[in-house]
């Protein structure tokens, strides 16, 4: 597992995973304190705080490089990218009922979530495409 976790990080890159974190807990900073002050859905005021709290300490563990001590820390941040991607998803169907300023925090989250599912995917089956080389390349070719 840590060879994938290193290929991945290669794939993908140290900072692109970082900016999609800051990016995660920039907007949902922004859209818990939006919704606390406008007092929307309870519901929306857990999932964007829960956001600032789990992706900050994903932030701060990619940061310090503790993933690669703990091979188990890829497969949760997919869970939880997962799980998130569904409530915003869920939460951008219930803000056309009823559409506040908070809805576009929504969209933004849920949109971020998206691009961190699919970078992560991309780096993943990336890492996971066996190597192919010829043994002798000369002989590979027959006339």
């Amino acid at each position: 597992m840590f060879t994938i976790l290193h290929k991945m990080e290669d794939a993908i890159g140290w900072w692109a995973t970082v900016v999609i974190l800051i990016c995660e807990v920039v907007s949902s900073v922004i859209g818990g304190v939006i919704s606390t002050w406008i007092g929307s859905l309870v519901f929306l005021i857990v999932v964007f705080w829960s956001t600032v709290i789990i992706s900050g300490l994903f932030l701060c563990l990619h940061t310090f490089n503790v993933e690669t001590k703990f091979p188990i820390l890829p497969k949760v941040r997919l869970c939880y990218i997962l799980l998130w991607g569904v409530l915003y998803l869920i939460l951008s169907a219930v803000s056309f009922i009823s559409f506040s300023l908070y809805a576009v925090r929504v969209y933004v989250c849920a949109f971020i979530f998206i691009v961190d599912l699919f970078v992560w995917v991309r780096a993943y089956l990336k890492s996971r495409r066996p190597v192919v080389t010829a043994s002798n390349p000369g002989a590979a070719v027959s006339i």
